[in-house]
């Protein structure tokens, strides 16, 4: 603790001694807080094992490299830098089935080692068609096997030709931006490499997606191109994924297929479907935790299309997540001024699937016990600000609402401006979303292939929640220098506070814009709040004083 008193204080004395002193904005962050309960350790599911079995779909599986990949800067497309495949042996795409091969990953995991971990799943669709490439190519010198194909294969390609011509469009313009981009900075030779590397492989995924829409659809035209061959990865790229999963893919997801190779089209082929919106609640482990909880996963969560819910709201959305327990259902809603409400709900699909919400005034099947604030429209600070006796779950609707906004974005574009090299580095966390986020109960982590032990941390309790946050700022901020902000604060308070304080300096670069997020600025905290911090004078280097151990103590 001495060494890191020593070096805060050496970056303060040289903060200080700077010329930019009076502009200049230090920033203390810690990890989010520890809940650990050391008579009971926590059981790990291994969700990257499972995910290649039967009930979760056989998946081929990429094992990431980093934590938090929809946010990591250096971190490519999703599937494209990760470490290791691992096959499943049931996969319906493999080299267990005829003209399969290995490498075609259809999910990775990310966030494992937490009681949560983010799903992307390679788009239904996507596996569908795959699935009648390979059944072509098994039975291309049959003819009249290839007759009945036809018209599956026609349905199939519609779907995917509805979105294959913008996903072609978006991958050139991305790789033409990260050429720009490369050219912009030519004397740093790693970053240059970097750029041009994701640009290729761009360019070479929207090659591929080229070759896969000029299949022809006539019957005629079709058969011929069948009957000469093809390679699939020529068509697919094996580490593509294609758009989000829509809602009523996850529910309907197709795996494989149900019926048999011999049979398959001698009588009506049914394809293999998980339904990923119910699948998790429903899973029991092997055996019970420390807490004697043998369900491993508490709820499901994703993103809701806006234009399913314009008619529940009274005022524009910004954003809408659909949480899925064991027995209940919810959404939570977060307006364009960032006022959040929660909504116990019942979903409701239609003979082709849409989905609609029904409200649900059954207080026991809300699984988060916020009836008492359900279906009314409130400010972040009010959740926060909310008596915490009431629910240990009173900060996920806030907590959720953070993790599924568009973080990434930093403003709108600025109109006049080419904005390609702007589309390119968005480009790159689009690409990224998850298809759902999978939260566990108390006593069960999620790892990525082995069942490790371990404490609970990042969950939804302010324990949980809580992060080490300080800021010690120049003389164009209201914070500034002699002075420390400090104290344990919510994760989604910091951005806020560190945005507000910059934004007061009126510096920003000409054509761009932070967009302030509606969360506690905590520097208007009074005095007396020592639940959250307060400003406090603290010992400055003298300028021009050696900066000594002594002399440089925080």
């Amino acid at each position: 603790m001495v060494r890191l008193d020593d070096w805060i204080g050496e970056i303060l004395a040289a903060v200080h001694q700077s010329e930019r002193r009076d502009s200049t904005l230090v920033v203390l962050l810690s990890d989010h807080g520890l809940d650990f309960d050391p008579v009971r350790l926590n059981y790990s599911f291994p969700v990257n094992r499972w995910l290649r079995e039967p009930q979760f779909g056989t998946h081929t599986v990429l094992a990431p490299v980093v934590e938090d990949t929809e946010l990591a800067l250096t971190v490519p497309v999703r599937g494209v830098d990760f470490t290791r495949i691992y096959e499943s042996p049931g996969s319906a795409f493999g080299p267990g089935v005829p003209q399969g091969e290995k490498g075609f990953v259809t999910a990775y995991t990310d966030n494992t080692g937490n009681p949560r971990f983010d799903a992307y799943l390679r788009n239904s669709d996507l596996n569908r068609l795959h699935l009648l490439l390979l059944e072509t190519l098994r039975c291309r010198k049959q003819p009249e096997l290839l007759d009945r194909i036809f018209p599956e294969f026609t349905i199939s390609f519609s779907a995917v030709k509805d979105w294959l011509g913008n996903e072609i469009a978006e991958a050139h313009r991305a790789a033409e931006g990260l050429s720009q981009i490369a050219n912009s900075v030519p004397t740093d030779t790693d970053a240059v490499r970097r750029l041009n590397a994701e640009s290729v492989a761009y360019r070479r995924t929207a090659a591929a997606l080229a070759r896969l829409s000029s299949i022809p659809t006539d019957k005629p035209g079709w058969l011929s191109w069948a009957r000469s061959g093809f390679s699939i990865p020529k068509l697919i790229p094996k580490r593509y994924f294609g758009p989000t999963n829509s809602i009523n893919q996850l529910k309907t997801y197709i795996t494989g297929w149900d019926t048999p190779p011999q049979t398959r089209w001698r009588e009506p082929a049914v394809y293999r479907r998980v339904d990923y919106t119910r699948v998790f609640a429903e899973t029991q482990a092997a055996s019970a935790n420390a807490h004697g909880n043998e369900y491993p996963f508490h709820f499901f969560s994703t993103a809701v299309p806006l234009e399913l819910l314009h008619q529940e709201s009274d005022r524009p959305l910004r954003q809408a997540v659909w949480l899925v327990f064991r027995s209940s259902e919810a959404v939570i809603l977060e307006s364009s001024q960032g006022e959040i409400l929660y909504r116990p709900v019942r979903a409701v699909f239609d003979e082709d699937g849409k989905i609609k919400f029904e409200p649900s005034s059954d207080q026991s099947r809300d699984a988060l016990g916020l009836s008492h604030l359900a279906n009314r429209w409130m400010s972040p600070h009010l959740w926060v600000s909310h008596p915490a006796e009431s629910s240990e779950w009173r900060l996920a609707p806030l907590i959720l609402a953070e993790l599924f906004r568009d973080n990434f974005k930093a403003g709108d574009p600025v109109p006049g401006r080419d904005d390609i090299q702007e589309f390119a580095r968005e480009f790159h966390f689009e690409q990224q979303r998850p298809d759902f986020r999978v939260w566990t109960f108390r006593g069960w982590n999620v790892n990525s292939n082995s069942h490790t032990p371990g404490g609970s941390h990042g969950n939804f309790t302010e324990l949980d929640a809580r992060t080490t946050f300080a800021v010690w700022g120049g003389q164009n901020f209201r914070l500034r220098r002699g002075e420390l902000l400090p104290g344990a604060f919510l994760t989604s308070d910091i951005r806020s506070t560190v945005f507000a304080t910059i934004g007061e300096t009126g510096s920003r670069n000409a054509g761009t814009s932070i967009r302030m997020l509606p969360i506690r600025d905590l520097r208007e905290r009074k005095p007396d709040d020592t639940r959250t911090g307060t400003v406090i004078p603290i010992t400055e280097p003298a300028p021009g004083s050696p900066t000594g151990p002594d002399d440089r103590r925080n």
